[in-house]
C-alpha cells in the first residue's frame, strides 16, 4: 500500500489510491466468496476446494445448518420484530368506539310492546266572531305594491289592498355593508428556510469477499429565520345604507268575540261536543278552533306513564281509526280502549296502536 500525500485529501476525505498491491487487487476482483455445503466456512471465490474440511463442494450461499460445522461456529443471527405502527392503536381504538356507539344505538332503539289503556279525552272547541277591519301597519317601500282593497261578501271574496301614505315616508337604516375604500399597508411576520451547511454520511454494501463499496450522501442542513414582510392591500370601510320605511292602509281579519266551549269524556258522552252559536254581522265572519287529546295510560320499569295524543279532526262517532299518525278522527276513541304502546329503551314512545297487538301497521297512531 502507497502512503498517502497532501493531494490525496479533498474536503477532509481521502481521495487517493490507498491499495497497490496486485495480489490484494485480484483478491477484490474475485468476486463474492463460496461456502463449503460441508462445514458452510467460506473460501475465496476462486477456490476449488474448502480451506477447513478439504471438501470439495462449494456453493454460493452459506448452507444453514451443514452436518460438519464445528461446535464454535457462530449461530445465525435471529432477524428483530418489526415495530408496531402506532398508526394501528388509533386504528383499532376509532373501531371500538364505532362499534361501542353502533351497539348501543342499536339497544336504544329495539322497543318493547306495552300494554295502554285510554284514561281520559277531552275536547276544546272555539267559536271566533271575526270583523273586517282597516289597520295601519309599516314596512319597506320596496316591498309594498299598492292596490284597491275589496270587501268580503259573506265572509270571503276579499283582498286586503295597500294604500301607501306618503307623508309618512322617511329615510331609515336598513343595514351596513362594506366598499373598497383605498389601500393600506399591511405589515406580518413571515418565516423562511436559510442554507446553512451540509450534512453528509457514507453507506457501504458488503461485497462478500473481505471488501466493501462505499457511497457518499450529502444533505444540505438549513435554519428558520424570521422577517417583517409589508404589502399595500386594499381597505374596506363600513357605511350604513338607508332605505325608504313607510306606513300603509290595508285590511285584515280581526277576533272580537270568542266562545269556548270544552268538556271531557270523564264528563260524558260524546253527545256532549258541541259548537257555541255566534251570528255575523256586517263585513263579520265566523271561524271556527279545535283542540283534541287522548290520554293514554301504560307501565313501563313499574313505574305508571302517560303517553297524550292529539288528534287532529274530530270525526264521526264510530268511524273506522285512520292509518295516518295524529290524523285519527277524536270520535273513533274511546274511553277504556285497550291499545300497545310501543317504547324504546331509550325511553321515547315510538308509536301507539289501536288494539290489543300491533300486527296491523294501518292502526298505528
Amino acid at each position: 500500500m502507497a502512503g498517502l500525500g497532501a493531494g490525496d485529501y479533498q474536503g477532509g476525505r481521502n481521495v487517493g489510491t490507498t491499495v497497490t498491491d496486485p495480489a490484494l487487487l485480484a483478491l477484490g476482483r474475485e468476486g463474492a466468496d463460496r461456502f463449503c455445503a460441508y462445514c458452510g466456512a467460506g473460501n475465496r471465490a476462486s477456490a476449488t476446494a474448502c480451506a477447513r474440511c478439504g471438501g470439495t463442494e462449494l456453493v454460493d450461499e452459506r448452507p444453514k445448518n451443514p452436518p460438519g460445522a464445528p461446535d464454535d461456529d457462530p449461530l445465525p443471527l435471529t432477524p428483530s420484530r418489526p415495530r408496531r405502527k402506532k398508526g394501528r392503536r388509533f386504528l383499532l381504538f376509532a373501531v371500538a368506539a364505532a362499534v361501542v356507539f353502533g351497539g348501543y344505538r342499536y339497544w336504544a332503539t329495539r322497543t318493547h310492546d306495552l300494554a295502554g289503556t285510554v284514561s281520559a279525552m277531552s275536547w276544546r272547541h272555539d267559536t271566533v266572531r271575526q270583523r273586517w277591519v282597516q289597520v295601519t301597519r309599516s314596512d319597506w317601500r320596496d316591498s309594498l305594491h299598492p292596490a284597491p282593497a275589496k270587501m268580503p261578501v259573506d265572509g270571503k271574496g276579499e283582498r286586503p289592498g295597500v294604500e301607501i301614505l306618503p307623508s309618512t315616508c322617511q329615510e331609515k337604516f336598513h343595514h351596513t355593508e362594506q366598499y373598497a375604500c383605498g389601500t393600506e399597508n399591511v405589515c406580518s411576520e413571515e418565516s423562511y428556510q436559510v442554507q446553512t451547511g451540509e450534512t453528509c454520511s457514507e453507506s457501504c454494501t458488503d461485497n462478500g469477499n473481505g471488501f466493501a463499496t462505499c457511497t457518499e450522501y450529502c444533505s444540505p442542513t438549513y435554519s428558520t429565520e424570521h422577517r417583517t414582510v409589508c404589502r399595500d392591500e386594499t381597505k374596506y370601510c363600513d357605511r350604513d345604507i338607508f332605505e325608504t320605511w313607510c306606513s300603509y292602509r290595508t285590511w285584515e281579519w280581526t277576533d272580537v268575540e270568542t266562545k269556548t266551549v270544552a268538556g271531557s269524556s270523564k264528563q260524558g258522552t260524546h253527545r256532549d261536543i258541541a259548537w257555541a252559536a255566534l251570528t255575523p254581522g256586517a263585513l263579520e265572519r265566523i271561524a271556527k278552533r279545535s283542540q283534541y287529546e287522548v290520554v293514554v295510560d301504560y307501565r313501563w320499569d313499574d313505574a305508571r306513564l302517560q303517553e297524550r295524543i292529539q288528534p287532529r279532526k274530530l270525526g264521526q262517532e264510530g268511524e273506522r281509526p285512520d292509518g295516518r299518525a295524529r290524523d285519527g278522527a277524536y270520535l273513533s276513541w274511546t274511553l277504556g280502549e285497550e291499545v300497545v304502546v310501543e317504547k324504546q329503551n331509550n325511553g321515547d314512545v315510538a308509536g301507539v296502536w289501536r288494539g290489543k297487538a300491533r300486527d296491523d301497521p294501518a292502526r298505528r297512531r
